[in-house]
């Protein structure tokens, strides 16, 4: 959130409104997938998932698809999202991410349920009335992108072709970040928000990694040592470590959130910065640029590299 444009209206009513809106915007994190600190791979039933032979699985978001397909992994269910992995264009559909359709996923009498761990506090426990294990997977960064594929390959006896995956993965990465020599040092600033109000992205998060990787300094690591993936703001602050380039990530009502980036902006604040003033404010999509990692991370890091070194238009 940014506090800076509430500074000077003082007085507790402010304050609470300031304080539910943190509340709403964790929240509205938390059901996207992406507003969790680093943890290890989840599981409500992990030993029972390794123990016993797991035959009928369901892949609880379009990463998670991602990863079967890499694996070779038969699925009786995925969810509803676009650009699914062809080989399961047949497959019976158990609705979105954040809320799937318990009912049909019951009928499709799945051994396990593999979703984002931002998922956890909204599927546990419905899947356990259901009597279907949870397995639940990091993946806020470029280092748990390769985990949790290593994490299904064991699981699956396909340990040699999880290692496979993620030796290209890597190999496309290390190629996307050459080139980037001159970012190292310039200093950047991520506004994730949802039209309400705003919340700076860190390292913590998927693309604070990806542009600590490309050398890029995340302003995000001076104004906060908490160890989340978003956190609120003072204006004032961020306008003091003067980032070079802004990147705004619009989240929920998109349309809304564009209007209110370009609003917040458009503040004389703002203008006293180096990104404004050379105009490297960039909007990112959420498709190119996604909150949560998947297998394309060569795409993002390169596109991440071309944007901030060319410019949008180019």
């Amino acid at each position: 959130m940014n506090q800076a444009t509430n500074k000077g209206n003082g007085g507790q009513g402010c304050a609470r409104r300031r304080g539910a809106w943190v509340l709403a915007l964790g929240v509205m994190i938390g059901l996207a997938g992406c507003g969790h600190a680093p943890a290890k791979q989840t599981s409500s039933s992990s030993s029972q998932a390794k123990s016993e032979k797991v035959q009928r699985v369901i892949a609880g978001t379009r990463t998670v698809a991602q990863y079967a397909a890499a694996l070779d992994l038969p699925l009786v269910g995925i969810d509803t999202q676009d650009g699914q992995p062809a080989r399961y264009a047949k497959t019976p559909r158990i609705g979105q991410p954040r809320k799937p359709d318990m009912e049909k996923i019951a009928s499709l009498k799945p051994d396990l349920y593999i979703t984002d761990s931002g998922m956890m506090g909204l599927l546990d426990q419905g899947l356990k009335q259901q009597g279907v294990r949870g397995l639940y997977l990091n993946n806020a960064s470029y280092q748990n992108v390769t985990d949790s594929v290593m994490q299904l390959g064991k699981l699956f006896n396909k340990e040699t072709q999880a290692q496979a995956v993620v030796k290209k993965v890597q190999s496309e990465t290390d190629t996307a970040l050459k080139g980037a020599g001159a970012l190292k040092g310039k200093k950047v600033a991520v506004l994730f928000g949802a039209g309400r109000g705003f919340m700076l992205a860190t390292n913590y998060s998927y693309l604070g990694d990806l542009l600590t990787r490309l050398g890029l300094t995340n302003v995000a690591g001076t104004l906060s040592q908490v160890p989340s993936p978003y956190v609120p703001f003072s204006l004032e602050k961020l306008v003091a470590e003067d980032p070079d380039y802004i990147l705004t990530l619009a989240h929920g009502r998109v349309d809304q959130a564009k209007a209110a980036f370009k609003d917040e902006l458009a503040k004389p604040q703002w203008q006293q910065t180096t990104a404004v003033k050379r105009g490297h404010v960039y909007p990112l999509d959420d498709k190119t640029y996604p909150v949560t990692g998947n297998l394309q991370v060569a795409t993002t890091v390169q596109a991440l590299k071309h944007l901030l070194l060319k410019g949008a238009s180019k």
